[in-house]
């Protein structure tokens, strides 16, 4: 009888030392797994931090893109307002001097009349290739503003994704 119940002791102190060796691993792995939640819940937060951070300085240098290129297009639109008004201005003399060379070309001999017609038509060419010279370089200033902006806008883009 001794012998069963020294066989049962030992069994129970097995069973035991089984029971506190499984509640030392659980344990244990159950804090491992909470630090472990921790720190991926404290890096997760950091991450968003970081991205909102992030976002807000992309969003403040679209905003001032959008402002430089607003301001862009409407200096544009003013100079070629005041380019057209000053070709408007320069065709007026262009058709004076015009008549000036018919006036001329009256007072003496027929051939001078195509002549002063032939230089009207040469002065009014002139002066609308100066306007499109005009137009098309504030056009290239445009673009050229707006190519900068947007290459501005692509490598805020990509600090964004980086």
């Amino acid at each position: 009888m001794l012998n069963k119940l020294t066989g049962l002791l030992a069994i129970v102190g097995l069973f035991g030392i089984a029971l506190m060796q499984y509640s030392l691993i659980t344990g244990s792995y159950d804090a491992g797994y909470d630090a472990c939640q921790s720190k991926y819940r404290e890096e997760l937060l950091k991450q968003q931090v970081e991205n909102q951070h992030k976002e807000k300085a992309f969003n403040e240098t679209i905003n001032n893109l959008t402002v430089d290129l607003t301001e862009t297009r409407v200096r544009y639109e003013n100079t070629v307002n005041k380019l057209k008004s000053t070709y408007a201005d320069e065709l007026l003399k262009s058709e004076q001097r015009a008549e000036l060379y018919k006036r001329y070309s009256e007072a003496d001999k027929a051939k001078q009349r195509t002549l002063a017609e032939h230089t009207a038509r040469l002065d009014r060419s002139l002066t609308e290739g100066r306007e499109l010279v005009k137009q098309l370089t504030e056009t290239i200033r445009t673009r050229d503003a707006q190519l900068r902006a947007l290459g501005v806008y692509i490598q805020e883009d990509r600090k964004m994704y980086e």
